[in-house]
Parts: C-alpha cells; sequence; structure tokens
C-alpha cells in the first residue's frame, strides 16, 4: 500500500467519525428540543453541524484523493505496468 491509498484510508476514516459525531450531536439536540432544555438543544445541533462541515471537507479529500490515483493507475497502465502494484 502506498502513501496515496493510506492518505485516502485516513481521510474516509476521519469522515467517517464526522459524520458519528453529526448522528450524536443531532439526537442530542433533538432530544435537547423534546426536553426543552435549551443549552442543550443548542450543543446538540452546533456539533451536529460542525461534524457536518467536517464530514463534507474530508469527503472532499477523499474523493480528490481517489481521483489523483486513479489517474496514477490510469497511467501505469498505458506505459505497459498494468500488473504492477
Amino acid at each position: 500500500m502506498n502513501k496515496l491509498e493510506t492518505s485516502v484510508q485516513a481521510a474516509s476514516q476521519a469522515s467517517n467519525y464526522a459524520s458519528n459525531a453529526t448522528y450524536g450531536g443531532a439526537s442530542v439536540g433533538i432530544a435537547g428540543v423534546f426536553g426543552g432544555i435549551d443549552w442543550i438543544a443548542i450543543t446538540g445541533l452546533a456539533i451536529a453541524a460542525g461534524g457536518f462541515i467536517v464530514n463534507v471537507y474530508y469527503r472532499h479529500k477523499e474523493n480528490r484523493r481517489a481521483e489523483e490515483l486513479h489517474e496514477m493507475r490510469k497511467e501505469k497502465i498505458k506505459k505497459g505496468n498494468c500488473y504492477e502494484d
């Protein structure tokens, strides 16, 4: 596994953590709304928004790096090195 593939996996893992934070924050925010506790609702929704922003950022990085990796593999195939990894 090369450095680019490792960075794609790291971005994917960070995005997964951000998704979990988004779902957790949204759940806490909804519970705060239904419970009538304003500061919990605001905090939960802020965590959900922050998690969403981080998720979008790392998904973009993951897609960009995957595209770079794809282009590198296409170049290897054009050069006749398609069986080397």
